[in-house]
């Protein structure tokens, strides 16, 4: 069953879900570990919150996030 987390600091269960990695060029990023053979979760895209990011999975299927500040 797929941990639920909500969007407030009080109702969500422990734990961690998600680890993101600051980047310089995240498109560039993709693009070399696209044609590396990664798959991702779509393309990177501009964050109302000031960032642009793109999600994808680790083999253990946890949830990464590439992102560069805008």
């Amino acid at each position: 069953m797929p941990v639920v987390r909500e969007l407030g600091l009080f109702d969500n269960p422990p734990g961690i879900d998600h680890i993101s990695f600051a980047v310089s060029d995240v498109d560039a990023l993709y693009s070399e570990l696209g044609k590396a053979g990664v798959v991702f979760g779509g393309p990177p895209e501009d964050q109302p919150w000031g960032a642009r990011i793109v999600g994808l999975k680790d083999p253990d299927g946890n949830n990464l996030y590439l992102l560069q500040r805008l």
